[in-house]
């Protein structure tokens, strides 16, 4: 019995201890983000993040779906698309990137069985063809080059929007979405102030 004591123990303090390295890690990767423009603040966003470990539970119902915060996500060091597409989003604002520029996309993933929904993050240079940051590419491409993605709509904190398939924004729409960005966002700031990441 004691040995299974200990044995729990040290797994804990080992997980700790991981979970500790990687929000270090996190920290010392946004501090890094200042000094870049906005192509490498793409690129590195997405390479960073699109390392981590990706733990697919099926994102048929968008509405269902649990969503982390950028430090949870660090800290499991595992997570889904939308833990993917929330922390490169944050990130990119932290980092300086222009809200009103910068949504998640819904999108229907064309090669999976029944077209299941996948969120990415998106990032416009100009009206159409948004740049893509997705986890299932290191590489980051405009719309139109994503011909494996079906747009529905792109969100961020403040409004949603319906789009057509080059990603120009048609209307404004009312999304649920908005309001769980911004409770996240809440959530997140409040563990900044506890990891101490400014």
């Amino acid at each position: 019995m004691f040995k299974v004591v200990v044995l729990i123990a040290l797994s804990f303090l080992f997980i700790h201890a991981n979970e500790t390295k990687r929000i270090e890690n996190l920290k010392q990767f946004i501090n890094s983000l200042s000094t870049k423009n906005i192509e490498q603040k793409l690129n590195s966003v997405n390479l960073y993040f699109n390392q981590i470990v990706s733990a697919y539970d099926s994102f048929s119902d968008v509405n269902r779906d649990e969503w982390d915060t950028m430090i949870d996500f660090v800290k499991k060091g595992k997570g889904d698309c939308e833990e993917y597409a929330i922390s490169k989003y944050e990130a990119l604002k932290i980092a300086g990137i222009d809200e009103n520029k910068l949504y998640l996309m819904v999108v229907r993933e064309k090669t999976r069985p029944n077209n299941e929904f996948h969120l990415v993050v998106v990032y416009y240079e100009s009206d159409t063809n948004p740049l893509i940051l997705d986890n299932l590419s290191f590489k980051i491409l405009p719309l139109n080059k994503r011909v494996d993605l079906e747009p529905l709509m792109v969100f961020n904190s403040s409004t949603a929007y319906n789009i057509n398939k080059i990603g120009k924004i048609t209307q404004s729409t009312n999304s649920i979405f908005t309001i769980r960005l911004r409770e996240l966002g809440n959530k997140l700031n409040n563990q900044f102030k506890q990891y101490d990441i400014k």
